[in-house]
């Protein structure tokens, strides 16, 4: 080396160091080259998926959710229709998320969990869509508290076989009592000027029913005023012949008022049914079943941020 002319030397330090940058350079574009893959991959695959099967899991929570408000025999036709909405809202929702998803490459890595998955919210949903129907019908007969409705009608009954004692007990034993003269007074009078329900049926028995409860009450307040003029006989055949005739046919209407809103009960309880057991069981495996495929799509997109944050401490060692 000692021999060599100092040019030589110059020229061939010169190209050396142009062979070691030129091999630096050409490290640092394959480094950048991997970076960028992984950043397409992160951006045009993993986090399309990730954000796709979240927002799939986010409208099942928000059917289940949904869901569970038909349960209550509280709920106001407005919320109930407002439920039914919702739910189809949601699904629209949920089906461009899930189409979304199927058409990126990760789909094809989950084919085991997204079949469990596709199993589990198929027969959730056919147990959802029957539900709502009953649901549907229970507003499109303003029955949406059968509940209730056969409360006042079991209520309305106790009233008048209480009432029926007492007037019996006045006419033979001579027992005096306060009202029952004031159809409006009761619980059927009440309940007839305050009616929880359009339902067709039931609107139609209350029609027939009130122009005979007017009359129950007042052959009560004639056989009243009998015991207080002395007339126990009048007022026991008023009582036999008037006022039992009358509260039987009285009591036959509001049976068959029970009878209609014990259709709408049966319903409601089927519909409960439906939501609280098989609902619930495919609800749970449904979410079992998503929250397999979140995970694992979380996992590659953990796993291809840290392969390029792998890539870019190369290419900065490399720099370096």
């Amino acid at each position: 080396m000692k021999n060599l002319k100092l040019g030589v030397k110059l020229v061939g330090g010169f190209f050396i160091s142009a062979l070691i940058v030129l091999a630096v350079g050409l490290m640092a574009i394959v480094q950048q080259d991997k970076l960028y893959e992984k950043e397409k991959e992160l951006a045009k695959e993993i986090l399309p998926a990730v954000e796709s099967v979240q927002s799939i899991k986010s409208e099942l929570a928000g059917i289940s959710a949904l869901m569970r408000t038909l349960l209550s025999p509280y709920v106001s036709v407005a919320q109930r229709e407002a439920s039914h909405q919702g739910l189809l809202d949601s699904r629209k929702i949920y089906g461009a998320a899930k189409k979304k998803f199927l058409t990126l490459d990760f789909a094809g890595e989950v084919e085991q969990e997204w079949k469990e998955y596709s199993d589990a919210v198929s027969k959730w949903v056919v147990i959802n869509n029957k539900a709502v129907e009953i649901s549907k019908s229970l507003v499109a007969s303003d029955m949406t508290n059968p509940t209730k409705l056969n409360d006042h009608m079991a209520a309305i009954e106790i009233a008048h076989q209480s009432l029926l004692a007492k007037v019996g007990k006045l006419v033979g034993f001579e027992v005096a009592f306060e009202g029952g003269t004031d159809e409006t007074a009761c619980s059927l009078g009440k309940w007839l000027d305050n009616m929880e329900t359009t339902n067709p049926e039931i609107v139609v028995l209350a029609k027939k029913v009130r122009p005979i409860h007017l009359t129950l009450h007042q052959k009560i307040a004639e056989a009243k005023a009998y015991m207080a003029d002395d007339g126990s006989y009048n007022a026991k055949g008023v009582l036999e012949e008037e006022i039992y005739p009358i509260s039987e046919q009285v009591f036959k209407l509001v049976d068959q008022m029970k009878e209609v809103s014990d259709v709408a009960y049966e319903n409601f309880v089927e519909m409960n049914a439906m939501l609280l057991n098989d609902s619930a069981v495919h609800q749970k495996n449904t979410f079992l079943a998503i929250d397999k495929v979140v995970q694992k799509a979380v996992a590659k997109a953990e796993l291809a941020a840290a392969e390029g944050e792998a890539v870019a401490k190369t290419g900065r060692v490399v720099t370096l």
